[in-house]
């Protein structure tokens, strides 16, 4: 369908309306450590972030090695709203694309919007699957993330802060991640370090592992501090030991002009067309 010309106008007008992590959790009671993750996040933005500015993408490229040395790679794309961090778009490969205009999950089949009832919840599962552990310390502002409690600890024998986070129900779409999280902070920097899950305690016995991510390297876009070198170790029982399964993150970051039909639904936008 042919956009009118003023549909651009309408689209960003709507965009405007989506709200960020910070006014959205500012409807909710305050979360116990919100001071704290105020300083992450000023830790981990350069400069101001204004509305329609540039969309932050990401191009991961992964080489994981199992447990048997095989060395497997994939990749895939995601687009990043800076000003309203929860608007996000993945491409997982040519035939799939998933988003979240800020309210809700969305996904396409080979251009074709899928319907399916369940598709919004698994949308939104698939991009905090993907994207959560690689957008911290923003992510702690999503809705239903709780740090639980804050201790002191040291990591790479530097002091540190280990933070306990909780994470709502089908968080993600794989159970084995809806799991209590760790994360490691700098203390003196306030810059996230590490982060890691293990599984729930009911999916030990058939051998499932975490994860740990260690964040090694960065960059500034869009006047946000990012991650481009990632190291992820596979944490196996009860007490997290390393296993022999290991993945390297590499990505690519840069910017694009900021285009809000990125983040809305074929549906919408038609509605919008139609409007």
């Amino acid at each position: 369908m042919r956009r009118c010309s003023c549909v651009s106008s309408l689209l960003i007008a709507i965009a405007l309306v989506v709200p960020t992590f910070a006014t959205a959790a500012a409807k909710t009671p305050a979360r116990p450590h919100q001071a704290l993750i105020n300083k992450l996040i000023a830790a981990a933005t350069v400069r101001a972030v204004t509305r329609g500015g540039p969309v932050i993408t990401m191009q991961l490229r992964e080489e994981e090695t199992t447990s048997d040395g095989v060395v497997h790679k994939r990749s895939f794309k995601a687009w990043i709203n800076p000003a309203s961090m929860l608007q996000r778009r993945l491409q997982l490969n040519p035939s799939v694309i998933i988003g979240f205009d800020g309210r809700r999950g969305w996904a396409t089949i080979r251009g074709k919007e899928d319907r399916r009832p369940q598709t919004p919840m698994m949308a939104a599962g698939t991009l905090n699957d993907k994207l959560f552990a690689y957008l911290l310390p923003f992510s702690l502002e999503e809705p239903g993330v709780e740090i639980t409690s804050v201790t002191k600890t040291r990591w790479h024998k530097k002091p540190a802060l280990k933070l306990q986070v909780d994470l709502p129900r089908n968080f993600f779409t794989s159970p084995i991640m809806n799991t209590a999280w760790t994360v490691i902070v700098d203390a003196k920097t306030h810059h996230v370090l590490m982060a890691q899950f293990l599984p729930p305690k009911k999916y030990l016995a058939i051998a499932a592992e975490g994860m740990r991510y260690e964040f090694l390297k960065h960059t500034t876009v869009a006047g946000l501090r990012v991650p481009t070198y990632v190291v992820i170790v596979a944490l196996q029982g009860a007490q997290g030991t390393e296993g022999g399964h290991t993945a390297v993150d590499r990505i690519t970051v840069t910017t694009q002009p900021y285009d809000p039909s990125l983040f809305l639904s074929p549906k919408e936008l038609e509605r919008i067309n139609e409007g």
